[in-house]
């Protein structure tokens, strides 16, 4: 059963051992234990409420493309933050990009995150309704705030609130700042204080900037592991920029957005072809312009949410986030913004 799966069903049923093992005072008798159901609903609600719908969908999402990813990783270049094909020329995640694929839009209130947060326990315990278990300063493992939410108890205001947290902690860790060891850092938990404030942060500028950073990381070699967003490259922003690769859509309304729902929602899932890593080399090596869909969004209408992030794309930009900035070059991907400029 996938992660999402378990997690959002409309109910989940309490082990009647593990309720007999606290202490009566906090517990049903024997009968009712049996039959204790807790419904998380609220909680679900809560999180598509914060814009992070799009990544609890994308918790069940199929394997990643290896090879396709790899192939794209050795072609970006970090001077410029653009992938560089000899036929085609040069294209990049833009910022319309993200937003469009996302649903997290790029702009807003800087995101305020608190490095030294894991040092207050009282803090901890507020945000997330128990001590975590910590590591390596500040960091948690992501399996820990998956089974603790799993066996949330009998759930009031507050714990719901609680539990919110925990599982956009979760989805922070398991999606828009992955890395290798599979942990999040206490320090996002600040932007989630106030759970109807979160959407005002700017997570897409946070995030864009990191799945730039790790990118020139590893085209050079520094680390073997991409880290950050990384399913935003593979499997999306390929698939829609890509035309060869544009198979298998679930439909085809050029006013999904996000794109998360065009490209998983239902049953049928993308497929790209099963290369080994050097023929996706020599399938990218050889991309010409007309295999390459510059301007995927044309047929988005004006009315549609996040539709006029598009205008993000005709000016340059320097991204921040939490580990580190990078800016986005206008003047590099001239074909990719042109179409843009005439939309709007």
């Amino acid at each position: 059963m996938a992660v999402g799966d378990r997690l959002w069903g409309q109910e989940v049923d309490l082990a009647a051992e593990e309720l007999m093992s606290r202490p009566k005072n906090r517990c049903l008798d024997r009968e009712k234990a049996k039959s204790q159901k807790i419904d998380l609903s609220s909680v679900q609600e809560l999180v598509h409420a914060t814009g992070f719908k799009a990544f609890d969908l994308g918790l069940n999402l199929p394997k990643i493309d290896w090879s396709l990813m790899t192939s794209l990783v050795k072609r970006w270049w970090d001077t410029t933050n653009t992938f560089h094909f000899p036929s085609a020329g040069e294209v990049t995640i833009t910022p319309g990009d993200f937003s469009l694929l996302t649903s997290l839009r790029v702009g807003g209130a800087p995101l305020r995150i608190d490095p030294q947060l894991w040092r207050r326990e009282g803090a901890l315990e507020w945000f997330l309704g128990k001590m975590p278990p910590l590591h390596s300063r500040g960091r948690l493992d992501v399996s820990w705030l998956s089974k603790t939410f799993m066996k949330a108890d009998i759930l009031t205001q507050v714990s719901v609130e609680q539990l919110t947290r925990a599982f956009l902690l979760y989805l922070l860790g398991q999606t828009l700042f992955a890395n290798k060891d599979s942990s999040v850092h206490t320090q996002f938990l600040a932007p989630l204080r106030y759970l109807g404030a979160v959407w005002e942060f700017d997570w897409g500028s946070s995030v864009l900037a990191s799945l730039y950073g790790n990118l020139g990381a590893c085209s050079r070699d520094k680390s073997f592991i991409c880290a950050g967003h990384y399913r935003v490259l593979d499997q999306l922003w390929a698939f829609e920029h890509l035309l060869q690769f544009s198979i298998n859509t679930r439909h085809e309304d050029a006013n999904c957005v996000p794109r998360y729902e065009r490209w998983w929602a239902g049953q049928q899932k993308p497929r790209s072809p099963i290369l080994s890593f050097p023929e996706w080399r020599r399938v990218l090596d050889r991309l010409t312009v007309n295999q390459v869909q510059f301007d995927p969004w044309g047929g988005i209408s004006e009315d549609v949410p996040l539709a006029r992030s598009r205008v993000l794309d005709r000016t340059c930009s320097l991204l921040e986030g939490p580990f580190c900035r990078a800016w986005y070059l206008v003047d590099q991907v001239a074909s990719q913004w042109r179409p843009c400029a005439k939309a709007f």
